[in-house]
């Protein structure tokens, strides 16, 4: 029910960031198949201590962007501060367009946040490592990519 409630906080925060930044949500017109190996999928931006400042909540946020010409389904992709995975965010039921980007917004009971003090951010599937983005302390609303 956790699982459930936090895709649903994620959908939703999604959809307000969507409004909330112009941006034209993408809608594959092909059903997605289920992922067995990963795609190219990175990390390119994070906002560790945002102030309101985009998608109008103070909520840590993780952008992914996807080099696949095709919609990728992110079941089986874990976000996370720690390598092993053992505090991930699970991307299960989400998408990413193809060649396109998705704002990933950590809900508050998410089992990790993103430190103000500086970290790394990792993207796991299958147990590996496929994307990591490591930033410095940052003041309140700063983003790095």
């Amino acid at each position: 029910m956790k699982r459930i409630t936090s895709l649903l906080i994620a959908a939703v925060v999604f959809l307000t960031l969507v409004t909330a930044c112009d941006v034209e949500p993408t809608v594959p017109q092909t059903p997605l198949i289920p992922q067995v190996s990963a795609k190219n999928i990175t990390i390119t931006e994070v906002m560790p201590d945002n102030e309101k400042l985009c998608l109008g909540h103070d909520l840590d946020w993780v952008e992914l962007y996807n080099g696949e010409e095709s919609a990728v389904n992110l079941d089986g992709y874990i976000l996370t501060d720690d390598p092993s995975g053992s505090d991930g965010f699970s991307l299960a039921g989400l998408q990413i367009p193809g060649e396109g980007y998705l704002a990933v917004v950590l809900p508050e009971n998410a089992a990790f946040h993103l430190s103000a003090q500086g970290e790394t951010v990792y993207l796991l599937f299958g147990g590996n490592v496929i994307s990591q983005l490591t930033f410095a302390a940052s003041e309140q609303g700063e983003s790095f990519s």
